[in-house]
C-alpha cells in the first residue's frame, strides 16, 4: 500500500477538550476518537504513521486517498437521487384543516381530492408498476388527511390488490394534526397498515394551544395527547414534531409531560425550526430571525435531550438531503398536479406535470431543472465540513433567497463535544 496517496481528510473536525487531549470527529464516516496532540499532528503527514496508527486512521476515514470521499459522497448522492425503482408520492386528500395554526404556510381552500382523482392516481402507480418500480412509499397528507380519510383508505385497498399482481414493496405514513385519529381508527385508519403517523406537539398545554388552536380558537392540545395514547395502545408507531419557536425553546416542561405521560420511550421525538411563510400569522417575538438564532436555541435543546439520555439527533452522511431531491418523490395535489415539494406553492415554477389519463403531462423546464440540480458545484459548500450532513441544503430555501445550510454548521463544535459525551456514556453503560 503506498501511502503517499493518502491525505488527512477534509471533513475532519479537531477539538481539544483538555490538555493533550482531541476529539476527532469525521462528518462523512461519522467515526470519532479521543487523539493526542501528537496524533493530529501525524494525521498531515499519514506516512509518518505506524502500521497500527495508519490502519485505524484509515479505518475510520480520517486519512483517503485524495478526491475518494467526494466521489463516494456524490456517488451515493445520484444513486439514491436517481432510483427509477422507487417512488415516493406525498398525497395531499385535502388542503382544508380544522385548525388555524399561526405559521400555517396553507391556503385552505378547501379542495379534496376526489374518487376519480384517486383512480387516476392509482392508474399512473400501475403504469409505473409495469415499467418496473420495485418500491412505493406514500404519505398522506393535507390540509389535515383525515378529513378526506376515507379516500386513502380506498386508495389502499386498491394498492394491496396490486400487491397481489405485482412483485412490490410498499410503506405508507400520515402527517396528521391528530385530533380526528379517535373518529377515524376504528373505522378507517386501523385497516390501513400506516408505518409511522407523524403529529405534531409544540410544547406543553399553554405552548401548544397557543401556536395550533382549533378553527374555533379552542385547545387541542388534551385531544392529542389521548390520541397519541390512542395510537401506542394499538401498537403503531408515532413520531412527535415539535416546531420550535422563540417562545417554546425551553423543553424541559415538556420532556417531564412526555416522561409523566410513559411516552418518551414510546414515540420518537424530532424538532424543526418554526419558519414565517407568506401566510404565517404576523406575530412579534415568535419567528427566529437567523437561522444563527435557531440554531443556538436548538444547541439548548440538544443539551436537554443529553439531560434526559435522549439521543442526539444525527443526519445520515449518504444518500439525498430530502427525499424531494430524487427524480421519482413528489407532491400530488387535489388538483393531480405534481408539484416539486410539499413546501412548495403550486405555481408554474414548482409544477412537475399532472397526471391525465395515467400518465404525467410533463413540464419540461420543471423536471430539467430539477434533474440538472447539482449541490455539489454550490461554491460556498464545495470545502464545507457539513456537506455530507446537508448535501447543499434544502432546495426549495435556495430557490426562494433564503439560508439554506442545517443550523448544526454554527454549533458544530458544541455539537460534536455532545456527540462524545453521548459515545462515552453509551459505551459506560453497556460496560456496566
Amino acid at each position: 500500500m503506498n501511502r503517499e496517496e493518502y491525505i488527512c481528510s477534509k471533513y475532519n473536525l479537531v477539538y481539544n477538550i483538555g490538555e493533550n487531549q482531541n476529539i476527532i470527529f469525521n462528518t462523512l464516516t461519522q467515526g470519532m476518537m479521543l487523539f493526542e496532540d501528537i496524533y493530529v499532528q501525524k494525521m498531515l503527514n499519514p506516512s509518518t504513521l505506524c502500521d497500527h496508527e495508519f490502519n485505524l486512521m484509515k479505518k475510520y476515514g480520517f486519512i483517503v486517498k485524495e478526491n475518494y470521499e467526494d466521489m463516494l459522497l456524490k456517488a451515493n448522492y445520484q444513486r439514491e437521487r436517481f432510483n427509477y425503482k422507487v417512488i415516493g408520492i406525498t398525497i395531499e386528500l385535502t388542503n382544508s384543516c380544522n385548525f388555524l395554526c399561526k405559521y400555517c404556510y396553507q391556503p385552505h381552500e378547501k379542495r379534496y381530492l376526489s374518487r376519480s382523482g384517486a383512480d387516476e392516481i392509482l392508474k399512473w402507480i400501475e403504469n409505473k408498476l409495469k415499467e418496473g418500480v420495485k418500491i412505493v412509499k406514500i404519505h398522506w397528507f393535507g390540509g389535515e388527511p383525515l378529513l378526506n380519510i376515507e379516500i386513502a383508505f380506498y386508495m389502499q385497498k386498491q394498492i394491496e390488490k396490486l400487491l397481489d399482481i405485482y412483485s412490490f414493496k410498499y410503506f405508507s405514513a400520515i402527517t396528521t394534526n391528530g385530533y380526528l385519529i379517535d373518529e377515524c381508527y376504528e373505522k378507517w385508519l386501523k385497516d390501513m397498515n400506516i408505518n409511522r403517523y407523524e403529529i405534531t406537539l409544540d410544547g406543553i398545554e399553554l405552548m401548544h394551544d397557543y401556536s395550533r388552536p382549533l378553527l374555533s380558537g379552542n385547545g387541542t392540545f388534551k385531544k392529542i395527547l389521548e390520541n397519541i395514547h390512542l395510537l401506542i395502545n394499538s401498537k403503531e408507531e408515532v413520531s412527535i414534531r415539535y416546531n420550535v419557536n422563540k417562545l417554546n425553546t425551553d423543553i424541559r416542561s415538556f420532556i417531564s409531560l412526555l416522561k409523566g405521560e410513559e411516552l418518551l420511550d414510546k414515540t420518537y421525538l424530532y424538532f424543526q425550526q418554526t419558519t414565517k411563510f407568506q401566510n404565517s400569522s404576523e406575530i412579534d417575538n415568535y419567528y427566529f430571525s437567523s437561522l444563527e438564532e435557531y440554531a443556538l436555541a436548538l444547541s439548548n435543546i440538544y443539551n436537554v435531550l443529553y439531560e434526559n439520555k435522549l439521543p442526539i439527533p444525527r443526519y445520515s452522511s449518504y444518500g439525498v438531503n430530502c427525499k424531494f431531491d430524487c427524480i421519482n418523490h413528489f407532491l400530488i395535489n387535489t388538483d393531480l398536479e405534481l408539484v416539486r415539494c410539499s413546501s412548495t406553492e403550486s405555481n408554474e415554477s414548482s409544477m412537475i406535470g399532472k397526471i391525465v389519463n395515467g400518465l404525467i403531462d410533463e413540464n419540461i423546464n420543471v423536471t430539467n431543472e430539477k434533474i440538472a440540480y447539482d449541490p455539489f458545484i454550490k461554491e460556498k459548500c464545495i470545502n464545507c465540513k457539513v456537506l455530507p450532513f446537508c448535501k447543499g441544503g434544502c432546495y426549495l430555501l435556495q430557490k426562494t433567497g433564503r439560508n439554506e445550510c442545517i443550523p448544526e454548521k454554527y454549533i458544530l463544535e458544541d455539537y460534536v463535544k455532545l456527540l462524545y459525551r453521548e459515545a462515552i456514556r453509551d459505551v459506560s453503560s453497556n460496560e456496566r
